[in-house]
């Protein structure tokens, strides 16, 4: 995403996105899928930020993204209506 259509999500609201599945959020990074436990992704949140993902990522209920230097974490979200 360019910088022009960033945009950022508070810690709370990146949360409230997440498909949270027995304590953990599954994450993409760099093609890699791993689970990992819900506040690590919180303090990463807190740490590098979270924002929307793109078109791409939200069609793989991947659709907030934590921006960590050269390697952004894609984290698994709710879709209205199912539970994970």
């Amino acid at each position: 995403m360019s910088d022009d259509s960033r945009v950022p999500l508070s810690t709370d609201e990146a949360m409230s996105r997440l498909d949270i599945c027995d304590g953990h959020v599954h994450t993409f990074v760099q093609g890699i899928g791993a689970d990992w436990k819900e506040f690590a992704v919180r303090e990463a949140i807190e740490e590098f930020g979270a924002e929307l993902a793109g078109p791409a990522a939200e069609r793989m209920r991947h659709a907030v993204v934590i921006m960590r230097p050269g390697r952004p974490v894609f984290l698994a979200t709710k879709e209205a209506g199912t539970e994970c």
